[in-house]
């Protein structure tokens, strides 16, 4: 069960948040990994396209 929230603000202004298993920035991307689901999977996101981002 994915147990870290994490909210994502582009440079854009789009917002998304979701729920996910974990992260780390490696090789200047947020990388995100959900264990289940229709989204499953490691989704890597450019660091420059993130205004900033925050979990809990």
């Amino acid at each position: 069960m994915a147990d870290i929230r994490i909210k994502i603000i582009y440079r854009d202004g789009i917002e998304e948040e979701h729920y996910i298993d974990s992260y780390k920035v490696q090789d200047g991307c947020l990388c995100t990994y959900i264990r289940f689901g229709g989204n499953s999977g490691t989704r890597h996101i450019p660091l420059d396209l993130i205004k900033e981002y925050t979990t809990s």
